[in-house]
């Protein structure tokens, strides 16, 4: 049985210590890892217990972080409609869009149900942001009627003078980006090249660009959007599926954000 250094086996509390144990005989205060039956025990398991406590905490301060820092790399941001031009938006919880109707025939095209079931959304405006070349001074792209948004997984179509074959080319060309989003292994990825070769139709497409806009002549991702816009549907539809599709968590997080984007263009 454990003793005091004075060969005691009784301890008392002492209320001039503050209620701590001490040796009956000598009145040697217990310490930790010494002498008496069941203190050292005691604290030990107390000891024990608060540092799993502590450890519990950082694991979960520690998900909590990591589940943080994962959604907002792999998680599309909203976008931000200014309601005066709006007119639309499509997603997996607004497949025909909302209000509904207004996208008209393009909602049965094989692209449009693609992007919408592999997580990206479509948003039809009747404005978007002038490219850099429309800038007064400079030449360039003209008047845009589609973009594809990597940071928001958004595609944006603007209305106009368009016939439906040309809004159909639009939704081709984009749906190709987000192809080169998904290849870099997420919506809001910047677009990379997927490969595709380069066909002297796309680069015919792009001629009126080598001298307004040498850059977006020269650029990878866009030689290979214009050689494959004018595709068959399906074939575009394949290509987004591929690249999109086989990486799971990419329509996971893309239909996560359309429930958030749902909430958002019902309240605010």
């Amino acid at each position: 049985m454990p003793r005091c250094s004075c060969g005691s086996t009784q301890t008392r509390y002492d209320r001039s210590l503050g209620g701590r144990e001490v040796c009956a005989r000598c009145g040697r205060p217990s310490k930790q890892g010494l002498s008496f039956p069941g203190t050292w025990t005691f604290n030990k398991r107390r000891s024990n217990k608060a540092d799993k406590s502590d450890n519990n905490t950082n694991y979960i301060a520690q998900f909590i972080g990591l589940s943080i820092t994962i959604l907002a790399t792999v998680l599309p941001s909203l976008p931000v409609i200014d309601r005066r031009y709006f007119i639309s938006l499509a997603n997996s919880n607004l497949p025909d869009g909302s209000p509904p109707g207004q996208f008209g025939d393009l909602t049965s095209d094989p692209v449009f149900q693609s992007v919408i079931k592999q997580g990206g959304q479509i948003i039809l405006t009747t404005k978007l942001e002038d490219n850099p070349g429309d800038r007064p001074g400079d030449t360039g792209l003209g008047s845009i009627a589609g973009n594809w948004d990597p940071n928001t997984g958004t595609m944006n179509l603007r209305t106009g003078e368009y016939t439906f074959d040309q809004y159909i080319e639009t939704l081709k060309h984009e749906a190709i980006h987000m192809a080169q989003s998904c290849k870099a292994n997420s919506l809001k990825s910047a677009m990379i090249p997927i490969g595709l070769p380069i066909t002297d139709k796309g680069l015919a497409l792009m001629d009126g660009f080598r001298e307004s806009n040498p850059s977006y002549y020269n650029s990878s991702i866009e030689r290979e959007a214009f050689s494959y816009m004018l595709l068959d549907s399906r074939e575009i539809a394949g290509i987004v599926d591929e690249q999109c599709g086989s990486k799971p968590w990419i329509p996971f997080f893309g239909h996560l954000r359309s429930i958030l984007q749902v909430i958002y263009l019902k309240y605010f």
